[in-house]
C-alpha cells in the first residue's frame, strides 16, 4: 500500500509540472521572448521563420531558394527565388517590410512566374543597414541580383519605396526592363499630401493595422535611431517625374482610392502617356499588398500577360 501511495503521488507531481521533455522545449521560448523585450533581437535559428524561411512559406506554397549578392558598400543584399519557366518578375517590399510582405499577394500571382523578392538594406537578411542609402543606390544593388541570375528581360515591381526603386530601374536598365509595376510608389514625396491629404491607412481594419505595425516593428528592432532616421529621409530626396516623362518602358501604377474622389494624374505627378497605365483599387489605401492582395495580383497578372502577348506578336512580325 505504501508503494502504491508513493507511485500515485509521483504521478500527480508529473501532471502538475509536466514531463522533463515538455519543460525542455518550453525554455527556449522564454529566452527568445526575453531577448526581444529587452531590445536586443537574438539571432534566430537557421531555417526558422524569423531567419527568412519557415512559417509563411509553409502556409503559402514551397519555400524559396535563399541567396544574396554583395552591395556596392560591401554589405549583403538578400533575395528569395521561386524559380519557374514563365516571365521573370522581381519585387521589392516597402519601408520596414521583409519579403513576407508579399506572401498573401504571392498566392494569387500566376504560378508560372519566375519570381524573386529582394529585401532592401537593413530589412530582413539584408545587413548591415546603411547610412548612405538612396533610391539610386538601391536600384544599382538590385541590378546586381538580376545580373547574378543572368536575367536579360524582366519585370520589376515594388510597394511604396520599392515602387520608387522600380521606376528608377527603368532609367538604369531600359534595355532589360520588360515592364515596371509601381504599387503606391510615390513619384514625388509631395504626392502624399497633394493628392491624398496624408491619408495613408484609413481603410485598414484593426487586424490589418496591427499586422502592419508588427511587420514594421520587426525591422525597426534591429536599427538604432541614426539608422532609422537615415532610411526615413531617402524617399524625400528623389523625383521620378523625369523618368516617367521619357521612359519607353510599359508602366503599371496601382493605387488605392482611400474611399475619396480620385486625384488627377497631374496632382499625382504621373504623366498622361500611352505606356503608363493607372489602375485604381476601390476602398483601399497605402498598404495594398496587405489590404487587397488578390486585386493587386490580378492587376499584375493582367499587365504581364498583355505585355507578353504584345512581345510575342512583335517577334512574329519581325
Amino acid at each position: 500500500m505504501k508503494t502504491l501511495r508513493l507511485l500515485a503521488a509521483a504521478a500527480i507531481v508529473l501532471c502538475l509540472i509536466g514531463s522533463p521533455r515538455t519543460l525542455a522545449t518550453e525554455k527556449p521560448k522564454v529566452q527568445l521572448q526575453t531577448g526581444i523585450l529587452g531590445g536586443v533581437a537574438p539571432t534566430p535559428p537557421e531555417g526558422s521563420w524569423q531567419d527568412g524561411v519557415g512559417r509563411a512559406d509553409m502556409t503559402s506554397g514551397p519555400a524559396p531558394e535563399r541567396s544574396h549578392v554583395l552591395r556596392q558598400d560591401g554589405g549583403r543584399l538578400a533575395y528569395y527565388h521561386w524559380p519557374k519557366r514563365g516571365p521573370s518578375l522581381l519585387l521589392i517590399p516597402g519601408s520596414w517590410n521583409e519579403y513576407r510582405q508579399f506572401d498573401a499577394m504571392r498566392r494569387h500571382l500566376d504560378p508560372d512566374l519566375n519570381l524573386v523578392i529582394v529585401e532592401l538594406p537593413g530589412h530582413g537578411r539584408s545587413r548591415p543597414p546603411t547610412l548612405e542609402g538612396s533610391i539610386e543606390s538601391f536600384a544599382e544593388d538590385v541590378l546586381r541580383v538580376a545580373d547574378a541570375l543572368d536575367w536579360k528581360s524582366w519585370y520589376v515591381g515594388g510597394h511604396s519605396i520599392g515602387g520608387m526603386v522600380a521606376i528608377e530601374l527603368a532609367r538604369r536598365r531600359p534595355e532589360g526592363i520588360a515592364g515596371v509595376i509601381s504599387i503606391e510608389g510615390w513619384t514625388h514625396h509631395r504626392v502624399q499630401s497633394d493628392a491624398f491629404s496624408d491619408h495613408m491607412y484609413d481603410t485598414l481594419s484593426q487586424t490589418q493595422e496591427k499586422q502592419r505595425q508588427q511587420a514594421g516593428s520587426r525591422t525597426k528592432l534591429r536599427l538604432n535611431q541614426e539608422q532609422e532616421a537615415a532610411f526615413v529621409g531617402i524617399w524625400t530626396r528623389w523625383d521620378g517625374q523625369p523618368i516617367l516623362r521619357t521612359t519607353s518602358a510599359a508602366v503599371l501604377e496601382i493605387w488605392g482610392d482611400r474611399n475619396q474622389k480620385r486625384p488627377s494624374r497631374q496632382t499625382m505627378r504621373i504623366p498622361d502617356r500611352d505606356n503608363i497605365q493607372l489602375h485604381w483599387i476601390a476602398a483601399a489605401s497605402h498598404s495594398l499588398p496587405l489590404e487587397k492582395p488578390k486585386e493587386v495580383a490580378a492587376a499584375i497578372n493582367q499587365f504581364i500577360h498583355i505585355r507578353e502577348r504584345v512581345e510575342h506578336e512583335q517577334m512574329k512580325s519581325r
